[in-house]
This record gives C-alpha cells, structure tokens and sequence, in this order.
C-alpha cells in the first residue's frame, strides 16, 4: 500500500479502494483546501467515501479532478460531484464521454489486446457504462490549481486516452493515472492503450515537470531514476 507522501505545503493521501491490484484515488490537502482525483469504482463508493470523510474532517472538497473517464476511475463522480457539491475538472476531449458515462475505447498495446478490442470492443464499452455527468472545467494542456487552493498543476499527457492528464504537485510529486503502472518490480505500459508511441512522448512531459515521485493509480510509486530509465527504454524500441 502507498504511504501518504508529504511535499512543502501538501499532503497527498492515496486512498486504495480494496485489496491486491485493485486502484488508488488520491486526496490533496493544503491547509483547509482538498482536491479528489479520481472517483474510482461504485462498488468502492462506501469505503472510500468513509476514508475520504476521515480526512476531510469539517472540511469540502474543493474539487475533483479526473485523469481520464475510465469507469475505474469515474463511475462515482456524479454521486461525488452530487454529494460535495464540488466542481469537475476533466480533459475537453473526454467531456462527452463522461457526459455520456462512457468508457474511451483503447486501441491495446500488444497483438492479443488489439484483437479483442477489435472483436469486442463495443460490447465491452457497453458493459461498462456508469452515470453520466456534466463536467465544470475543461483542461487543454495545462490547469494552474492555485485559484483552488493548492500548490500544483495539471498537464494533459495523453496516450492511455486522448484526454488522459496528471496531477504535479510542488514540482515534486506526480499523480499520472495510468500513464504507466506499477504492480512488480517495473512500471510497464498498461496494455489496454490507445497510443504507446504518445504514451512515451507523455512520459517525457512528465520527466520535465522535474517531479521526483510519480504515483499511478495502479501499483507501487516510481521514483525519478526508473521513470527516466524506462522512458529511454520505450523511445529506443520507437
């Protein structure tokens, strides 16, 4: 499980929805001010609402951030947006998708991937629909969080999704989504992708942000020598 991580001024406490390989939401905390990024899934929706509270204390949410519109990562956003009366920010080319509560369709980053959502794609997108809901806020390529309350930004970095974006933190730590994961030793591609060659061009942005932690929505934290060491991989195999 991840520890909570502290920068200068913030706290990042990751918020896992259950056991084994199952995801992580993250709040952001500085002073009385806390961003939710991500929402996760509905069956999750009590206990994270329980832990979220935890935290919160007397506090609300000044927002939620979603880095792509994954029903992983999105199904309770109506319900949350609803609940803490709270603005939603996501990337403008996933906005009708979550209007929708649709799930992006990946174009896989190996052969057998490909191949079944070819075959099965829209049968798998229609399994999954969640609720839909307006977003508030629409991310090109950059959202300065200041106006909130925290110390940090978001940059579009595309590549699992067209509007997949991460969360930097200080200049310190990076909340990525699933830019990569991380459940063994070496944070690999997850293989229901859209674009690897634009996952690896999002991966040097993140390098740039020049953030010594990068945290995934999935799996253990990457630290700053092994991002850099698994981007030159990727763009030497490009």
């Amino acid at each position: 499980m991840l520890p909570k991580w502290t920068t200068r001024d913030c706290e990042i406490y990751p918020i896992r929805e259950g056991k084994s390989f199952s995801g992580y939401s993250f709040l952001i905390q500085q002073n009385s001010n806390y961003m939710l990024i991500d929402t996760g899934r509905k069956k999750s929706r009590e206990m994270l609402l329980h832990k979220i509270e935890k935290i919160l204390g007397p506090n609300n949410l000044a927002g939620i951030i979603l880095t792509h519109s994954h029903i992983d990562h999105a199904e309770n956003t109506a319900w949350f947006k609803k609940k803490f009366r709270c603005p939603v920010i996501i990337h403008q080319s996933e906005a009708e998708y979550l209007k929708k509560g649709l799930n992006p369709l990946k174009g896989g980053t190996n052969p057998m991937v490909r191949f079944l959502i070819k075959t099965l794609g829209k049968t798998i997108q229609a399994k999954y629909e969640f609720d839909g809901v307006t977003p508030d806020l629409l991310v090109d390529q950059r959202l300065d969080l200041k106006t909130m309350g925290i110390n940090g930004y978001i940059i579009h970095t595309p590549g699992h999704t067209p509007g997949s974006m991460s969360v930097i933190i200080e200049d310190e730590v990076a909340i990525i989504g699933d830019a990569l994961i991380k459940l063994l030793k070496w944070p690999i591609f997850p293989p229901f992708s859209e674009n690897k060659k634009t996952m690896t061009e999002s991966l040097a942005k993140l390098i740039d942000t020049g953030a010594e932690i990068f945290l995934p929505s999935h799996g253990r934290e990457i630290k700053r020598k092994m991002m850099v060491k698994y981007y030159h991989k990727q763009k030497q195999d490009h």
